[in-house]
């Protein structure tokens, strides 16, 4: 915002004894004149984002503040927070659509009374709010406002995973979310529930939300589950915040029971909407478990075997799976996931450890799943099919992710004909870039390419359309690579 500020005859920089650094202050009154012309640029944003600027001082926005009694940027619709200050004051407008309030760095603080106040005010003084997401705690009554802003789309609350105080959400802040008739996403970042008290209520019907994201423990989800309804929901994803344990920590038996109350949960209180389901981590970090995103592929243990039959009864068409539910897939897992979901779309299963399904599963997945488009599992490939014996199969999967799937010379040359010959029309074949055998997949992602524009050359000449050619013998006769 400083660069606003800079027409002020009295914005100087002057060095700070103090902190050791030159810092922008005012060095007298601000000008009515001058402060009609910070107010003519204002009128001029749509979008902002604030970030903490160490040099200038705060006393600059603390006497813009006293000086102005109306919104500095009135005419402002997007704002992006990501640092505390006494300048929030002015970001506030009656315009605003979206607010992204995600203060950082993590300071350990577990009281942001500028924050709570700028919150009061987004509430109290933009009624056509749609999207709004805070990264600070919100004291329980605060929270209860939200109500107030019956335009709102989404709600994403981010209460700090590393530690510190958490608000507790309890029935009677559901019920309220539940009767926004046009909130359709929530996302619940570090929730915290009263989970006896939710146990004794029933909040009602989300009768418009169609995404939730919640992330906690499988504990504090159940409850909430389990006294609302939710015939619109769509999509739910749930990250898990004891990844990070092993298994010598949890009660399996424990673990087992909050399982078949989860799925029970999913059955019971969503409606024939209800296709997608995530379990693990954002999806975004689940290829790698760093020291940063501590809550990618958990080391947990495997999904209690009694409850795989439940996961099979959700009728699902996106599936992405991070939290290590399998340790690692067989054959039966994968007619099992073919039976039951006949019209997936998106099918992501990370595993630890590599297990015995192979090539063959590809297979039966290019014959009985017609709607797949991406899928990702590792599996083995050491009893590769020769390629005449791979059939043609004209399946219109567009990504593949074969994980941490091994792979050798020479079969990974099988490996890229029986892929075009399954998947002719394949555009992304991904992998563990930073495993031992990234440069052999690499390969095969680049020998497909010449595969499907031989095929093409060889369509032209006999006058047909399309990647796939007209018979194996045709093709494998000027295609096959030694």
């Amino acid at each position: 915002m400083s660069h606003l500020l800079r027409p002020l005859s009295t914005f100087k920089s002057v060095y700070n004894l103090k902190r050791d650094q030159y810092q922008y202050t005012l060095a007298g009154i601000i000008l009515d004149s001058e402060l009609a012309l910070l107010e003519k640029y204002g009128t001029r944003v749509r979008t902002l984002v604030y970030s903490p600027e160490p040099d200038v001082d705060p006393s600059v926005y603390l006497q813009l503040v006293q000086r102005t009694n109306k919104p500095f940027f009135p005419r402002l619709r997007n704002l992006c927070i990501t640092g505390y200050g006494p300048e929030v004051a002015l970001l506030v407008s009656s315009s605003l659509l979206r607010v992204h309030a995600m203060p950082q760095p993590y300071t350990g603080r577990e009281n942001h009374p500028i924050m709570w106040s700028f919150f009061d005010s987004v509430v109290q003084q933009a009624p056509d709010m749609q999207y709004l997401h805070i990264g600070f705690r919100v004291p329980k009554r605060r929270l209860d406002c939200i109500s107030k802003l019956e335009n709102l789309r989404h709600l994403g609350l981010s209460q700090d995973l590393l530690g510190g105080l958490k608000t507790r959400l309890d029935s009677t802040f559901f019920a309220k979310l539940a009767h926004m008739e046009h909130l359709s996403s929530v996302d619940f970042n570090g929730l915290v529930n009263s989970r006896n008290e939710l146990r004794r209520s029933a909040f009602g019907d989300f009768c418009s939300l169609t995404k939730l994201t919640i992330t906690s423990t499988l504990q504090q989800v159940v409850p909430l589950l389990q006294s609302g309804s939710f015939c619109a929901l769509e999509s739910f994803t749930l990250a898990f915040t004891e990844a990070y344990k092993s298994p010598r920590e949890i009660s399996l038996d424990f673990e087992e029971t909050s399982w078949h109350a989860f799925f029970q949960a999913l059955r019971q209180n969503t409606g024939q909407r209800f296709k997608e389901l995530n379990l693990g981590c954002d999806m975004t970090y689940s290829r790698y478990g760093t020291d940063k995103y501590p809550y990618a592929l958990p080391a947990m243990s495997d999904m209690p075997a009694p409850i795989y039959p439940d996961l099979l009864k959700l009728n699902l068409t996106k599936v992405n799976i991070a939290y290590a539910a399998f340790w690692s897939l067989s054959p039966a897992h994968m007619r099992g996931f073919i039976k039951a979901w006949p019209d997936i779309e998106e099918l992501h299963i990370f595993t630890p450890s590599v297990g015995t399904i192979d090539f063959h599963a590809l297979i039966e997945v290019a014959e009985h799943l017609p709607h797949l488009r991406s899928l990702l599992f590792s599996l083995q490939t050491e009893n590769m099919p020769e390629p005449d014996s791979v059939p043609f199969l004209s399946h219109h999967l567009v990504s593949l992710d074969v994980w941490t799937s091994p792979v050798v010379k020479p079969a990974h040359l099988n490996i890229a004909i029986g892929l075009f010959k399954l998947f002719p029309t394949i555009r992304y074949l991904q992998h563990d870039t930073r495993g031992r055998y990234s440069s052999l997949w690499r390969r095969v992602g680049t020998i497909i390419p010449f595969l499907k524009e031989a095929a093409r050359n060889q369509n032209t000449i006999s006058g047909r359309d399309g990647d796939q050619p007209t018979s194996g013998a045709h093709f494998h006769s000027g295609l096959r690579v030694h």
